[in-house]
């Protein structure tokens, strides 16, 4: 048994744990139940693993909800602990076959995002709630310092200001997209110009995404969690190319070795 006392707690031990199953309270503090398991089946990892949804709440749409979220299954609070053993059993028994994506990085786990801003003021409130999501953030403070911290560690996101005196964003983007070794991390171009023209550019320079800075920080994290499950499918589909370019070469060898013979 592992236990967590908040969704964010939940998800951080289930990368960790990789449990057979996750009895989930459907009101948390922080992210709810159903939130916990929307992100679980948003992760390629642990996306297969069964998910109840436990409850004190009456309302017929709260099920609903859960269900919609991807839950296993539905168990109110009031119902016999024996109630709730059996569905574990049942889920167990039905979940079938364990994942097979047992070296991808999950989605869930600790992400480390690189933000850019000559604003200290933006850039402390941006990590502070980043880091309040659970990543791990590196600041820098101009672009030039962003590309020294790229040359010496690894990040999995780019949050990147469009505006900034010396090496500009935009410059910073073509110079970040123009490296074989950065060119596939998610970039966010983010800005304070609120203008059309400015999102084209951005989005023209390279940029995988482009957030106003005006937005509602909750709607930054969504956009980042969003460029990374993109980035981890995109990893995953690549992987199942490269087993089955494999599969075809050694088919190939092995063909002509059985004619050579």
């Amino acid at each position: 048994m592992v236990t967590a006392g908040t969704g964010e707690d939940g998800l951080r031990a289930a990368v960790d744990a990789r449990p057979a199953v996750i009895v989930v309270d459907g009101v948390l503090p922080g992210i709810d139940g159903s939130t916990v398991i929307k992100r679980i089946r948003a992760d390629a990892v642990l996306r297969s693993t069964p998910c109840i949804l436990l409850t004190a709440s009456e309302e017929r749409s709260g099920e609903l909800r859960a269900l919609e979220a991807g839950a296993d299954a539905y168990v109110r609070k009031e119902e016999d602990t024996q109630v709730i053993l059996t569905r574990v059993t049942a889920v167990l028994r039905s979940s079938g076959v364990p994942s097979t994506v047992a070296s991808t990085s999950s989605l869930l786990g600790p992400k480390r995002i690189l933000t850019v801003d000559d604003s200290h003021t933006y850039l402390h409130e941006v990590a502070a709630h980043l880091r309040d999501e659970g990543y791990d953030v590196v600041p820098a403070h101009s672009g030039e310092e962003a590309l020294e911290l790229l040359s010496v560690q690894a990040v999995d996101c780019i949050l990147l200001d469009l505006v900034m005196p010396g090496l500009s964003g935009q410059e910073t983007c073509r110079r970040i997209k123009g490296s074989v070794a950065w060119r596939d991390i998610p970039l966010i171009m983010h800005t304070a110009l609120e203008e059309q023209d400015a999102m084209i550019e951005g989005i023209n320079a390279g940029a995988d995404d482009y957030i106003a800075k005006s937005s509602d920080l909750e709607v930054l994290c969504a956009r980042v969690r969003a460029q990374l499950r993109r980035k981890q499918f995109e990893d995953e589909n690549r992987n199942i190319r490269e087993q089955l370019l494999k599969k075809r070469v050694g088919g190939g060898c092995r063909e002509l070795r059985s004619r050579a013979c």
